[in-house]
């Protein structure tokens, strides 16, 4: 994978680099693993078993504010 960087995104890679003595393309790859979720948690069986549950889901309308819950709300009359 080749990815080309904007010059001045580039220079800022660059700088830091320098700042922790390492080359801009292992600060790159650390940025961008530090961003990135981590999917290795989420196994298969549990990824299965989410896209079954959301299958099974239904559409209830629109949630009610918390205001529209409120205690006073439910007990005027």
């Amino acid at each position: 994978m080749t990815i080309t960087l904007p010059p001045e995104l580039a220079k800022r890679l660059q700088q830091q680099a320098s700042l922790n003595g390492t080359t801009p393309e292992a600060e790159a790859v650390q940025s961008i693993q530090a961003s990135l979720p981590n999917q290795d948690f989420i196994s298969a069986e549990t990824l299965a078993w989410l896209a079954r549950l959301t299958a099974h889901a239904t559409d209830c309308g629109v949630s009610l504010t918390d205001e529209q819950l409120s205690r006073e709300v439910m007990y005027e009359s």
